[in-house]
């Protein structure tokens, strides 16, 4: 047994010592420097877009996880609530601060029109979602509907802040 676990513990220290040399790691099974040398070729959006979509990627996964559908009493769905809502905010942070480093590489009125679309379309996938019709469940009705309440009032926001920022620009060129 104590020659077994020796074998790979050398076999390991063997390993990890080869991948320090040259051939293994310019070789395109190690990927690394494969990974450097593309994104070393991208531009700044180009950068920008990759890590926003890969962060987004992240969060729709966890959001999938958190099925509303499948909690049938109050203390669940509650929580499923919370963690849909923290999973949103980091959505939607995600794409303000995507946007907003878009607004200063690429310098474009669509940009701001463009984050709107898109903070609407993620609110009104959870309206859809949470349907009181569709959750089941003793005293559930009531925190659905206040969470709807809570989704609509954030659409609003979004909806005011896109008009405020319209109002503004009208408001610019006016002086």
């Amino acid at each position: 047994m104590k020659k077994t676990i020796s074998v790979y513990i050398i076999f390991g220290f063997l390993l990890t010592s080869f991948a320090g040399c040259g051939k293994l790691k310019s070789s395109p099974v190690s990927g690394l420097n494969q990974t450097e040398a593309s994104i070393k070729d991208l531009t700044e959006e180009e950068i920008l877009e990759r890590s926003e979509r890969e962060k987004v990627e992240i969060l729709e996964r966890e959001l999938k996880l958190f099925d509303p559908k499948d909690s049938y009493d109050v203390e669940t769905l509650q929580a499923i609530i919370d963690q849909r809502n923290s999973l949103i905010g980091r959505l939607i942070d995600v794409k303000g601060d995507y946007y907003n480093r878009l607004s200063k590489v690429r310098n474009n009125e669509e940009i701001f029109e463009l984050a709107e679309r898109e903070m609407i379309e993620i609110l009104e996938r959870e309206l859809k979602l949470f349907n009181p019709k569709d959750i089941h469940g003793y005293g559930t009705r009531q925190i659905v509907i206040d969470h709807r309440n809570s989704l609509v009032a954030q659409l609003m926001d979004v909806r005011k802040d896109y008009y405020d920022y319209l109002l503004k620009g009208k408001n610019n060129s006016k002086q």
